[in-house]
């Protein structure tokens, strides 16, 4: 079983905080799959005055990929398409995005993404061709202790923008993490975050974050 990937270290707690119960807000999402084999998913939003909504069509393509577009209020469409497996634990997806109505350009975005898995590395690999964005994050567990660390580097500035570093030790019934990153470049300076994440009983789960 792979290592925790980076950006999932202290979703726990920052899940039962935020995604398990919105405040001010509400979702609605149904999936539905045709004869064809073609996946749609509709979804709602709404927060205080504020309505969005998207639709996207899921569908497996010739070569073992997967293709997804979605359409939004917005009037952007996105494009994702995945291969999974090239080879052993590497999977590869490309996305691209149109722009806002009113907006020049074909593209606003597009966006190429490798992913590998083994037993002791999670890896990942992204560039954004219109930004000029590079990012890269791994993560290695040994034992019930999770390290990790993520960089973001700026091609047309040739620079570092952001990086982060973070640790999490998983028992069966708590999770510790504690994380820190900086912005380069912002005000803030490193920031330093921690949380704790407890499974009281089945029924009942408890979580705090500090930074």
């Amino acid at each position: 079983m792979a290592p925790t990937a980076f950006k999932d270290i202290g979703k726990l707690c920052s899940d039962l905080l935020s995604k398990d119960y919105k405040t001010g807000s509400n979702s609605v999402e149904v999936k539905s799959k045709v004869p064809n084999g073609i996946t749609f998913t509709p979804k709602a939003d709404k927060t205080g005055d504020k309505f969005s909504g998207s639709l996207a069509a899921k569908s497996a393509v010739p070569g073992g990929a997967d293709l997804e577009v979605t359409l939004k209020t917005s009037g952007v469409m996105s494009a994702s398409l995945e291969a999974a497996n090239m080879m052993k634990g590497l999977s590869l997806t490309l996305d691209c995005e149109t722009p806002a109505p009113g907006k020049p350009g074909l593209l606003s975005s597009g966006k190429g993404t490798l992913d590998y898995k083994t037993d002791a590395l999670t890896a990942k690999g992204s560039y954004d061709y219109y930004r000029g964005d590079a990012h890269a994050a791994a993560s290695s567990a040994f034992k019930a202790l999770t390290f990790g660390a993520c960089a973001d580097y700026s091609v047309s500035k040739s620079s570092l923008s952001k990086y982060a570093a973070a640790c999490q030790y998983v028992a069966p019934d708590f999770t510790v993490c504690a994380k820190l990153n900086e912005a380069l470049g912002k005000p803030g300076g490193m920031v330093y975050a921690g949380s704790y994440y407890h499974k009281v009983s089945p029924k009942m789960q408890v979580g705090t974050e500090v930074s």
